[in-house]
């Protein structure tokens, strides 16, 4: 993970049920982004929004590397419309 964020936009509630939807927002070379928004379940309503980075990393030489092909045809599937 190199970055994550949450905006909280609206309070949430216990037993309030919530729906989170994610997509992929951009594929690098190694690395990926994914949009993230909670939304109420019921009504529709925004309680937040946020957004995180990875990067395929090799812990073994300590440097990223290109995101395998497998990886990257799956992150392709989820892959937001328009970006």
């Amino acid at each position: 993970m190199a970055s994550a964020k949450c905006d909280f936009i609206s309070q949430g509630f216990f037993n309030q049920q919530l729906k989170v939807i994610s997509a992929v927002s951009k594929i690098g070379n190694s690395s990926f982004s994914i949009v993230h928004r909670i939304e109420d379940a019921n009504t529709g309503q925004l309680i937040a929004k946020g957004d995180a980075s990875a990067v395929h990393f090799n812990f073994e030489t300590q440097k990223s590397e290109s995101l395998p092909d497998d990886i990257r045809s799956l992150l392709e599937k989820h892959l937001e419309e328009g970006a």
